[in-house]
């Protein structure tokens, strides 16, 4: 057997999975954890937990997965040996908005999340994540700010450890409820930083999608692309599709058209 063949060739090894599960109002979790044989004769070790905690209008949510070597999962996707940590901090706002005689409930939802990621190969990659947003019956509108970045670990005391953030993200989301008509707006801005200043890169999205849910149904959407190097404009792409259904007794007659220009 070649020693980088990650398939179980057909002979008898051990595997154990056990999965542990905890509900209650307050907590909940779900924990498994799997030791198998590989091909090889050595016991491997995989992990995963997840774990939500709520307090009245407050839930932090952690979880973790741990693959002690790397292996082939039953979807023929090698997984790769790590570490994986993640954990959140939500709450939300309940106030009521008075408009001539109808009470509006307005629902504020806010919240972290932070994602690390460690290869064992003296990278670590982080990823962090702020979000806002604002819900009533006629509308929705959302703000996301989020890094990612990756900590390189020296393993000599004349280097030192450098953490360097790959890609800045905010997005905006508004998304208006009507009658017979739901538009939605997003925008996407994301600037990629470089030590050297020339190579630094930015985009930004634009797009509009919209809906008619009657019969028959249309929706659509329109965008635009802009992305520059070193404050110069590298590339502009528009993109649009119109997508239409009609019902007529038991029959469904469906349309679509798309394109791209760059």
């Amino acid at each position: 057997m070649k020693k980088n063949d990650r398939y179980f060739h057909e002979e008898q090894l051990f595997c154990q999975n056990l999965q542990l599960g905890f509900l209650s109002p307050a907590y909940s979790n779900t924990s498994i954890f799997s030791v198998y044989q590989s091909p090889f004769g050595k016991l491997d070790l995989c992990a995963r937990s997840e774990n939500l905690i709520k307090l009245n209008k407050t839930s932090i949510n952690f979880a973790g997965f741990y693959a002690a070597e790397d292996f082939l999962s039953g979807n023929q996707k090698n997984i790769k040996s790590q570490l994986q940590a993640k954990a959140g901090l939500h709450h939300t706002f309940i106030k009521c908005i008075s408009q001539a005689d109808k009470i509006i409930p307005l629902f504020i939802n806010t919240g972290f999340n932070s994602y690390l990621q460690n290869d064992f190969l003296d990278n670590i990659s982080i990823k962090s994540a702020f979000g806002l947003r604002c819900t009533s019956d006629t509308f929705t509108i959302s703000l996301t700010a989020s890094f990612t970045g990756d900590c390189m670990h020296k393993n000599t005391s004349s280097d030192k450890n450098t953490f360097t953030v790959s890609v800045w993200t905010i997005q905006t989301k508004e998304i208006f409820i009507f009658k017979d008509f739901k538009p939605t707006l997003t925008q996407t801005f994301n600037f990629s930083p470089s030590p050297q200043k020339e190579k630094n890169a930015a985009s930004q999205k634009f797009s509009l999608t919209w809906i008619f849910p009657k019969n028959p149904y249309l929706a659509g959407n329109l965008g635009i692309t802009l992305s520059q190097k070193n404050r110069i404009s590298d590339k502009t792409a528009f993109s649009f599709g119109i997508s239409a259904s009609y019902y007529w007794k038991q029959i469904k007659c469906m349309a679509k058209i798309s394109g791209k220009i760059q």
